[in-house]
C-alpha cells in the first residue's frame, strides 16, 4: 500500500509540473498579446487620421476585418488551442499512468492467488497418494533388483524371440518366450532361487519345468531331456535342473535348444527384459 501511495504522489508531482509549465507558457502568450495591443494603439495615435485610414484600408482583408485585429484573434485561437492540447495531454498521461498501475496491481494479485492455489494443492495431498507413489517406487526397485539377479539358463544364440508368430495346425500363435540354441545335453540352470511348481509334458514345449519365485514371477524351461528336480523342491540360483533335449514337438524352433519363458502376475513377459 505504501508503494502505491508513493507512486500516486509521484504522478501528482509530475501533473503539477506539467500544469506549471503550461501556465507559464500561457502567461507569456498573454503578455505578448497585451504588448502587441499597446503597440498597435500607440501607432494609431501617432499617425494622422488619413494615414491611419489608408493603412487600415490597405491591411483590410477580403471580409473587411483589419489585419491587426485578425492577427490578435489568431493568437488568441492559438493560445486556446495550446491550452486545450495541454489539458488533453495531461488527462491522457494521467489516465494511462493510472491504468498501468491498476494493471500491475491486478497482475500481482493474480500471481499471488496462483501461488496460494499451488501451495494449497501441494499441502492438501492425501496420505494415500504419497503411499501409492511410495509403493510404485518400491515396485520399480524390485523389478530392477530381479533383472540384476537373473542369470542366463544356458549360453547360446537366440533362435526365436518373444512374440514371434508361428503356425501350429494352420493356426497362427505368438511365441511366449525365447529359444536359445544349445547342444544336446547342455546343462540348464535355474535363473533365480525358487520352488519347483510343476513338471509336465507340454504339446508345444515338450518336457517342461516351471519354477516359482518371489514377486509373482515364474520361469519356464522347455524342450528338456533329463530332468534333475522334483515338484515342491527348493532350488538355488545357478543350480542345474535339467539338460537340453529335442522333446518340443510344436515349438517355433526345431532341434536342440532351450525354450525359456517368464511369467509375472499371470502374464507372459519378454525374458530379455529380465536377463542381464
Amino acid at each position: 500500500m505504501k508503494g502505491r501511495i508513493d507512486k500516486l504522489k509521484k504522478l501528482l508531482g509530475e501533473f503539477r509540473k506539467r500544469v506549471g509549465e503550461i501556465t507559464g507558457r500561457l502567461l507569456a502568450a498573454s503578455k505578448s498579446l497585451l504588448l502587441s495591443k499597446k503597440t498597435a494603439e500607440t501607432a494609431k495615435t501617432e499617425i494622422t487620421a488619413e494615414t491611419a485610414k489608408a493603412e487600415i484600408t490597405e491591411k483590410t482583408s477580403k471580409t473587411g476585418t483589419p489585419k491587426i485585429k485578425e492577427s490578435i484573434r489568431q493568437k488568441r485561437v492559438i493560445a486556446a488551442y495550446l491550452l486545450l492540447t495541454a489539458v488533453v495531454f495531461t488527462g491522457v498521461y494521467f489516465g494511462q499512468s493510472q491504468r498501468a498501475e491498476f494493471k500491475f496491481e491486478q497482475n500481482r494479485a493474480d500471481s499471488l492467488e496462483d501461488i496460494e492455489d499451488e501451495v494449497k494443492e501441494v499441502t492438501l495431498l492425501p496420505d494415500s497418494y504419497l503411499e501409492e507413489k511410495t509403493d510404485e517406487i518400491k515396485f520399480e526397485e524390485g523389478q530392477a533388483e530381479n533383472k540384476e539377479n537373473f542369470i542366463w539358463p544356458v549360453t547360446g544364440e537366440i533362435m526365436a524371440n518373444f512374440h514371434d508368430i508361428f503356425n501350429i495346425d494352420n493356426q497362427y500363435r505368438f511365441h511366449h518366450g525365447i529359444d536359445i540354441e544349445a547342444a544336446s545335453k547342455t546343462e540348464v540352470k535355474a535363473v533365480l532361487s525358487g520352488l519347483v511348481e510343476e513338471i509336465k509334458v507340454d504339446p508345444v514345449t515338450g518336457n517342461t519345468v516351471v519354477i516359482s519365485h518371489q514377486d509373482e514371477i515364474k520361469t519356464i524351461y522347455g524342450n528338456l531331456s533329463l530332468i534333475n528336480v522334483k515338484v515342491k523342491e527348493e532350488v538355488g540360483k545357478g543350480q542345474v535342473i535339467a539338460s537340453v533335449g529335442d522333446s518340443a514337438g510344436l515349438d517355433i524352433s526345431k532341434g536342440y535348444f532351450l525354450h525359456f519363458g517368464v511369467e509375472e502376475a499371470g502374464q507372459y513377459r519378454d525374458p530379455l527384459d529380465y536377463l542381464p
